[in-house]
């Protein structure tokens, strides 16, 4: 890096977290020296930025991995994938065994419910 073509006026880096007038979004900016960088390669790093920070979000459990992968337009499976290879947990592991046989009951009550009505309908 060339630090000669970074001053006061004309720093490495400064980034800046803009909430956006959407209750569920966020425009994140950076400005940054990038003289000789190539458009091509100035794209590659914001998409690897945008995939930090969507990670990020994902591994503190603020969104589900089916949010991450349609904020990065991929597939479930891949971001499953990306999120494995980072070390990002796909379920909560801070459950106790009784929170998950709880949940558990809760979903099997809830599909047992729901096929009943389905069949009730179709009598």
């Amino acid at each position: 890096m060339n630090e000669a073509l970074f001053t006061e006026e004309n720093p490495p880096m400064t980034a800046h977290l803009q909430p956006s007038t959407h209750i569920d979004s966020v425009e994140v900016s950076f400005t940054l020296s990038a003289l000789g960088i190539s458009d091509q390669l100035k794209s590659e790093a914001l998409e690897k930025a945008k995939e930090a920070y969507v990670m990020t979000l994902s591994a503190a459990g603020e969104i589900t991995s089916g949010k991450s992968s349609s904020l990065l337009d991929i597939f479930r499976l891949e971001m499953i994938k990306c999120m494995r290879q980072q070390g990002i947990p796909l379920f909560d592991d801070s459950m106790d065994i009784e929170s998950l046989h709880q949940e558990v009951n809760q979903t099997n009550n809830s599909i047992n419910t729901s096929h009943l009505l389905k069949k009730w309908n179709q009598d």
